[in-house]
């Protein structure tokens, strides 16, 4: 959490095979509160790629389908292009600040 919150501006957040068990993290990567953090640092426009590892409450479910997700001020969608799905099970989740896809649509 200390390294998040002193980090500089991110494009890209690569978060795979953890769990809330033994040996795993036990942070919730995919609920409101870390993710609230998160999206504190990014960038208007970047990626997350994750296997969806300690997803809470649907929000990685909400980012992978149709409609993406809507939330913490940016958009969430599944890549059309998905480069790394077949060989290492990870999605590719494209990150657009509510701006910039505002800007988007005009």
């Amino acid at each position: 959490w200390k390294l998040l919150a002193n980090s500089p501006k991110l494009t890209t957040f690569f978060y795979r095979r953890d769990s809330s068990g033994e040996g795993g993290s036990g942070i919730q990567v995919f609920g409101d509160e870390f993710m609230s953090l998160l999206m504190s640092k990014f960038s208007s426009i970047g990626y997350i790629i994750s296997d969806g590892s300690n997803s809470v409450d649907g929000i990685f479910s909400q980012m992978l389908s149709l409609q993406g997700l809507e939330r913490y001020g940016y958009f969430f969608s599944s890549s059309c292009e998905q480069p790394f799905l077949d060989e290492f099970k990870l999605h590719l989740i494209e990150v657009r600040q509510l701006s910039e896809v505002g800007n988007e649509r005009q």
